[in-house]
């Protein structure tokens, strides 16, 4: 359903549902000018498709009946092609499956794994295609799926980018996957563990087109460091001490991880 800025109703796709209950989840719609006209797009999983409509007056633009059912969650607009702009959509089930499709929604690659809540997409690498990068949790819990009724990962885990993986393992990660980058060139990612009991640790990874490797850790949650122009990390951490004061220590980039500066630590 659309409205003007006035409140005046535009153009309704389906039959509203008047038993509509808040959604616990992202919702598969976007808009957006996925054809390059100039015109926004409304572009939604509806009553078994994939629907492009004109985001003017809802006349269906080009429509795919949908590959899986259980199709929901995030719909991701990406540019996995290089062309320099957004056109491919990616499509996921809840945790199991992701497909790839181009501006004609032809399916371009699929995926199954335990793809998690929400995956994003970033030229990390620097080569103008966007990769596709994502949390896939391993084990299992009460919810049959590695997550956690908070979201959380507490069983081995994978940080993937597209293909590529590496495997770890962690007790209270968050659904998240962070980036940065110490040196303006270099971009790690970054993934949080609270731990069992509160215990802090965030660990980095680094991309490249051989592989992902591991690129150090931090006892700290890299969101509450600060970072300097140099690309130095501080944060406050407890290192091996138990039940002590909360100490100031600082990292750095070596060129292939992030390590701590033992002159600066007090």
């Amino acid at each position: 359903t659309v409205y003007n800025v006035d409140g005046e109703l535009l153009w309704q796709a389906g039959n509203p549902d008047t038993d509509f209950k808040e959604p616990d989840c992202e919702l598969p719609i976007q808009i957006y000018d996925i054809d390059k006209d100039g015109k926004n797009e409304v572009i939604a999983v509806m009553n078994g498709s994939l629907l492009i409509l004109d985001g003017k007056n809802a006349e269906i633009k080009k429509q795919i009946p949908l590959p899986d059912p259980n199709i929901g969650g995030t719909l991701l607009i990406a540019d996995l092609e290089g062309t320099g702009y957004a056109q491919n959509i990616i499509l996921k089930n809840k945790y199991s499956k992701l497909w790839a499709l181009d501006v004609n929604l032809n399916t371009l690659w699929t995926f199954e794994g335990n793809v998690g809540l929400a995956p994003v997409s970033y030229d990390i690498n620097g080569d103008g295609k966007e990769e596709v990068l994502y949390l896939e949790a391993l084990g299992s819990n009460d919810n049959g799926n590695g997550w956690d009724d908070w979201g959380h990962i507490n069983s081995n885990f994978r940080v993937r980018v597209n293909d590529w993986y590496y495997e770890s393992q962690g007790t209270n990660v968050e659904p998240v996957l962070m980036a940065f980058s110490p040196d303006g060139e270099q971009i790690l990612l970054a993934v949080y563990d609270d731990g069992p009991s509160g215990d802090p640790l965030t660990s980095f990874y680094r991309y490249d087109d051989t592989g992902l490797y591991t690129a150090g850790e931090i006892y700290a949650d890299l969101r509450s460091a600060s970072i300097d122009e140099d690309g130095v990390l501080k944060c406050t951490l407890r290192v091996d001490m138990i039940q002590t004061e909360w100490v100031y220590a600082y990292y750095e980039w070596n060129g292939s991880e992030i390590v701590l500066r033992e002159d600066d630590f007090y």
